[in-house]
């Protein structure tokens, strides 16, 4: 019996190692691919059925001490805080490949905002790296266009139902300009009255201004009156 018992352990023992070798092998998991840190904001992002364009994504992901050229901070190589923006925003648009997505007014424009907030934020405040940093990444968001050729056309493309069109003056909008379009916010209730009423409490836009003793929208805006005098 003993010798039965071995045989058929033995047959089964072969009988597995027949299904195995007969069996298809899995094939090996594909190699990852490996991105450099500032490649993800280059990605094809899919939102509303369209793919989202770098002028939409977050441009200050490119701004930080270890990507900088030693240029693009003031003292730097000699920058001065003018000199230095101008390098940071070229660095930004090279890594991003947003050269490529703005016709060259908008980028011109784009270039002009940036560089005058980051000289006006300089005679505001006394630099150091961290708020250099802090600060061109803030403007860099900030300071971008709101609305672009390419981005009509994007929205276009998609058939939402609508129709986009790029206007001559929204070259100068951008997405602080077009936030503070967006009405008031809530007037805090506690404070002094002079500080509860600054402008800086309408929109995003950030102001000392006090509010006038009178407004008329209609003489604000005289091509309007017509309509909001009705």
């Amino acid at each position: 019996r003993s010798r039965v018992v071995v045989a058929l352990l033995t047959l089964g023992l072969l009988a597995a190692a027949l299904l195995l070798a007969l069996s298809p092998r899995r094939s090996a998991p594909s190699s990852v691919e490996l991105r450099s840190p500032g490649a993800g904001l280059q990605e094809k992002v899919q939102t509303d059925g369209r793919t989202q364009l770098v002028v939409e994504q977050d441009l200050s992901k490119f701004i930080t001490p270890a990507s900088l050229p030693l240029r693009a901070v003031p003292g730097g190589g000699g920058s001065l805080v003018p000199q230095a923006a101008t390098h940071l925003f070229e660095h930004v648009v090279h890594e991003s490949g947003l050269g490529d997505e703005l016709t060259h007014a908008e980028l011109g424009a784009f270039k002009d905002r940036f560089i005058m907030g980051m000289i006006e934020s300089d005679n505001a405040n006394k630099y150091w790296a961290g708020d250099y940093i802090k600060t061109s990444q803030e403007l860099m968001e900030s300071s971008k266009p709101v609305m672009t050729k390419a981005l009509a056309e994007s929205w276009n493309k998609a058939q939402k139902g609508f129709t986009v069109k790029m206007e001559d003056w929204m070259i100068d909008e951008s997405a602080a300009s077009f936030q503070s379009r967006l009405g008031r916010k809530n007037i805090p209730k506690t404070g002094k009255l002079a500080e509860r009423t600054q402008q800086k409490n309408f929109g995003e836009l950030h102001s000392r201004d006090a509010l006038p003793a009178a407004f008329d929208s209609r003489e604000a805006w005289p091509a309007c009156a017509g309509v909001i005098g009705k």
